[in-house]
């Protein structure tokens, strides 16, 4: 039987991006956890706390996407996607209030 234990100010990133994950099929898995090492990897590039990041940050990134990275627009899209099901998820976990 798996025990859940509520979410705690301590919970990690890395917890919480996990649980998020684990509602995915393997390869809908594997696209998102890329997706969020990229998002991740910028906040941490520009000193932002992902959990704490808002709606600039995010439009700093899918410009970043697309202008330094150059991918291609629905590829973009997709990682914004990802983003809106992350942070819903944290919504609805109460680990962020909108």
């Amino acid at each position: 039987m798996t025990t859940l234990i509520p979410w705690t100010d301590t919970a990690s990133l890395t917890q919480i991006t996990a649980a998020f994950l684990a509602g995915y099929g393997k390869t809908t898995r594997k696209s998102y956890a890329e997706g969020l090492r990229a998002w991740v990897g910028w906040c941490g590039e520009h000193g932002i706390d992902p959990i704490q990041a808002a709606r600039p940050h995010i439009d700093l990134w899918a410009r970043w996407l697309d202008e330094e990275r150059h991918l291609a627009p629905a590829t973009v899209m997709h990682r914004l996607c990802i983003l809106r099901s992350f942070y819903r998820y944290l919504e609805d976990e109460a680990v962020i209030i909108k």
